[in-house]
């Protein structure tokens, strides 16, 4: 049989518990601004009714359950949905850092790529030198077409050596931001070890650090947007951070890496050793362990700053080709001017032959031998002989009488005209065999890799953004239904403590009045 005050427990219970139910409402309420907040909501069963021992059987039949009891506050989350946010969200990460930082290799041939035929960059100095060589014909002793094809070989090759040292500067960057998202790393994974402790410290009671497990969540979705990460927690409810099967994170225990600057640069000429990621001992010392780098933003990074094949189009891979391109440039044209006379100046002199018009660095093993493999972009220059007199362009493919002989004559045109053939000749087939068309092929690499990136971008960002809405509608607050919820849970509170007066008017008759009949 129940007991006297059995009712008073039920409603106490209920009254508790449409209160606590208020309190959490509130707190969400409180947090709908708070990034990376889950909203909460109370864990709730029905008691049943005492049923006493083993050895004494209650009646039982009659008699309702005991109200209701509190399991724990638990955060509406879906640990499949953050897994898979946070695996598209490496991805993501990736590639919007390449779209990033590859832009700006874009913007740098900015206006070879939005038109070819009418183009402000280096095709368009291609046609002025070509112009230029052509003017010779019409007067091959006049300074000031000389110096018309001077100028404009030496902004082709000024415009080489910047776009090297443009892009040499965005791999530095490039490299210093891999160091930065190393330091990152570490501070997170720091500080998830920390939250770990605290939070496995606190759930020993049996709660739930719901706002200390959002804290450790913001911190997983941004740890997978720098680097492929998988967590979990294990049996003993201890998190576990791994990168490709190594720990990063367990539990309070945590791994650090260290940024090494001994990877060799793949940029010829590249002053700068570039940063390795690496396992680190226990004294903070970079191991012989490389850190398996596939995805998220430091794979990003890594990708432009060393990408040197077609199939990996990165900075190097750009600055070798405008190394081969000056390469082309210095050995096709020279090829032809070595084969010219120069014209004697006005202060007389003789006409010489076998001028080279771009210079050629010697052989590193031979310092008597000349190699066009050490020209690059950033050393890329006309030769001293046209830098220091103009009529040592050999035009002509004569010799030239001296100024003032009684055979003086100017020459011709004749290597001006065939070095300037060489920028738009073509093969026996008809098709492009020239300087204008190897930079136009580079344009074409850049651009088709750029339009790469762009779509797998912007699909990655679609699918993430897509996740990222299926978590929002799971665990982001709503006020409309928190502000529901208020009324709903106001109401069960009003309603536990109707039952309470009830029960004591019940009480109240009981004791108070049953007995009095028959009393004078």
């Amino acid at each position: 049989m129940r007991s006297t005050f059995y009712g008073l427990e039920i409603a106490k219970t209920g009254l508790f518990t449409s209160q606590n139910q208020l309190d959490i409402t509130g707190h969400n309420i409180a947090n709908v601004d708070t990034t990376g907040y889950t909203r909460q909501r109370l864990n709730t069963a029905a008691l049943p009714p005492a049923g006493g021992n083993g050895f004494i059987g209650t009646d039982i039949k009659g008699t309702s359950g005991r109200g209701v009891e509190t399991i724990y506050v638990e955060q509406v989350r879906n640990s499949f949905l953050d897994y898979q946010y946070r695996k598209e969200n490496t991805s993501t990460a990736k590639w919007q850092t390449k779209e990033q930082y590859f832009e700006y290799a874009e913007a740098l041939f900015n206006d070879e790529l939005d038109d070819m035929v009418i183009s402000t960059g280096v095709s368009a100095i291609f046609s002025s030198f070509y112009n230029s060589l052509y003017e010779l014909e019409k007067s091959p002793e006049s300074r000031s077409i000389r110096d018309n094809v001077q100028q404009n070989a030496i902004k082709m090759t000024q415009t080489m050596n910047s776009y090297y040292d443009r892009l040499v500067e965005q791999q530095d960057t490039l490299n210093e931001s891999v160091r930065i998202t190393v330091d990152e790393v570490n501070d997170i994974a720091r500080q998830i070890a920390r939250l770990n402790g605290q939070i496995y410290g606190y759930e020993l009671s049996g709660a739930k650090a719901n706002d200390l497990r959002d804290q450790r969540n913001t911190l997983l979705d941004t740890l997978s947007g720098l680097i492929n990460v998988n967590s979990y927690e294990d049996v003993n409810g201890q998190l576990v951070v791994e990168i490709e099967g190594k720990n990063l994170v367990r539990h309070t225990q945590y791994q650090q890496f260290v940024a090494e600057q001994n990877i060799p640069n793949p940029i010829d000429g590249g002053e700068t050793q570039l940063y390795g990621v690496y396992w680190a001992d226990r004294e903070g010392n970079a191991t012989a362990n490389e850190v398996n780098i596939t995805n998220g933003a430091l794979r990003g990074y890594m990708d432009v700053r060393d990408g040197n094949s077609k199939d990996a189009v990165g900075i190097p891979y750009i600055v070798q080709q405008l190394n081969n391109l000056c390469q082309k440039i210095a050995s096709d044209i020279n090829s032809v001017h070595e084969k010219g006379y120069t014209i004697p100046n006005e202060q007389g002199g003789e006409s010489k032959t076998g001028i080279s018009f771009f210079d050629v660095p010697t052989d590193p093993t031979d310092p008597a031998k000349r190699d066009y493999s050490q020209i690059t972009a950033k050393n890329f220059r006309i030769s001293d002989d046209i830098m220091k007199d103009v009529f040592n362009i050999a035009a002509s493919d004569m010799l030239v009488s001296q100024t003032g002989d009684v055979n003086e004559q100017k020459g011709n045109a004749k290597i001006a005209i065939a070095m300037a053939e060489l920028i738009t000749k073509k093969n026996d087939e008809g098709n492009p065999d020239n300087i204008d068309s190897v930079y136009k092929a580079l344009m074409s690499d850049i651009s088709t890799e750029m339009k790469h990136i762009h779509d797998t971008a912007d699909g990655q960002a679609v699918m993430k953004a897509h996740l990222q809405q299926q978590r929002k509608s799971v665990s982001d607050v709503s006020l409309d239904e928190e502000m529901t919820n208020v009324v709903r849970f106001g109401h069960a509170y009003s309603a536990a403590s109707r039952v309470i007066s009830a029960i004591d008017e019940q009480l109240d008759t009981l004791i108070n009045k049953m007995g009095l009949v028959g009393r004078a």
